[in-house]
């Protein structure tokens, strides 16, 4: 099922963008908090959500446990489901001693279930593919990379295409790193190099075989971020240009939400503070206003029904954005996916922390 997928868990800072052309107004959509279970008393993250119904939810993520011993601690895949009245946890794969850390899910069916993330390989950082078959989770990973590889975000158009964009970072250019999955197997599509030193994908949305979109970042040197977004036309992978006052060296894209070819929504945030939005109309990018809060992910409807999420949720009607929920009644939410359907209903995962800097699982829907 369609989806938007934020990228990293780096500050809460990212979240809290300026307020600009932008109205303040009553929450219009009736948003509930979905109670969902921890799995660990310290830390616990949703990164990813899909599912094919409101009754077929699918969600993951990683939690920690700590251990008496060394290595004390370990980063562990958080795989949830709910059936519409409960959640189950699954167990982690436990493919690694230190870090198993899932970032993306999603449903094409109740029996045919994809997610994607990292793992500590024997050496290097690995990217992890995992499969459910309706049963059972099982491992699909590609092949491990020198100096290491990662997933973080996936997307599809039906069970025989559906991509995979991160990064590998053993070649000097630490190129951004995709797969493509026909029906049979994963391929690596190769992803051009735009910066000189480093290219990351964190997120991607696909509209058709031949149109899919990506965002991350590239670096010139070290210590260098500028917005990225590519597009695949069905061969091969190009550089969509940004305006020159988005892309300063500190910049990155964070969501993109492909609704047409000529209606595409980009999200990104300065590492200086602050964020942007900007809309591709099928010609050119046109920077938009950026609500308060609203920064974490997209859920589309429709060209005139979009909504933002992040430590509140806005809701674009076309003209402007108002305020839709301003979670006020939890304390640091951070919601940084969404999923939608064809009924209306909207999901959304994150993360909140209490007052002992513990984070706890974090589910809405309309």
């Amino acid at each position: 099922m369609k989806k938007t997928t934020l990228l990293k868990f780096r500050n809460a800072a990212f979240l809290l963008f300026g307020l600009f052309a932008v109205k303040q107004t009553a929450a219009q959509t009736d948003w509930v908090r979905v109670q969902t279970p921890d799995a660990s008393a310290t830390r616990n993250m949703l990164r990813g959500i899909s599912g094919t119904s409101s009754t077929d939810i699918w969600t993951v993520g990683s939690f920690e446990e700590v251990f008496t011993v060394p290595p004390y601690y370990k980063q562990n895949d958080l795989i949830m489901h709910y059936n519409g009245s409960e959640w189950t946890t699954y167990p982690p794969m436990n493919l690694s001693f230190t870090l198993d850390d899932l970032w993306d899910v999603e449903a094409i069916s109740p029996t045919n279930v994809w997610a994607v993330g990292i793992f500590n390989g024997a050496s290097d950082p690995r990217a992890e593919i995992l499969h459910f078959d309706g049963s059972q989770w099982t491992a699909q990973n590609p092949p491990a990379v020198t100096g290491g590889s990662g997933l973080f975000s996936l997307d599809s158009t039906s069970a025989t295409d559906i991509w995979a964009v991160g990064q590998k970072t053993g070649s000097p250019t630490r190129p951004a790193y995709s797969r493509h999955y026909n029906g049979s197997s994963w391929e690596e599509i190769t992803v051009p190099p735009v910066g000189l030193y480093r290219n990351e994908l964190w997120w991607v949305d696909a509209i058709s075989p031949s149109d899919v979109w990506a965002g991350g970042f590239f670096g010139q040197t070290t210590g260098d971020f500028h917005a990225l977004v590519m597009r695949w036309n069905g061969s091969s992978w190009q550089n969509m240009p940004l305006p020159s006052n988005i892309v300063t060296p500190q910049s990155e894209v964070l969501s993109v939400k492909a609704i047409s070819a000529n209606d595409v929504w980009v999200l990104g945030y300065y590492l200086t503070g602050g964020g942007f939005k900007l809309h591709w109309d099928g010609t050119s990018w046109t920077e938009m206003p950026t609500p308060n809060g609203g920064g974490g992910a997209f859920a589309a409807l429709s060209p005139n029904n979009v909504y933002s999420v992040g430590s509140e949720i806005w809701h674009w009607d076309g003209i402007l954005w108002t305020q839709d929920d301003p979670l006020a009644e939890i304390q640091y939410a951070s919601l940084v996916n969404t999923v939608t359907f064809p009924n209306g209903d909207i999901w959304a995962c994150g993360i909140t922390t209490d007052a002992d800097s513990h984070f706890h699982t974090l589910v809405y829907k309309t």
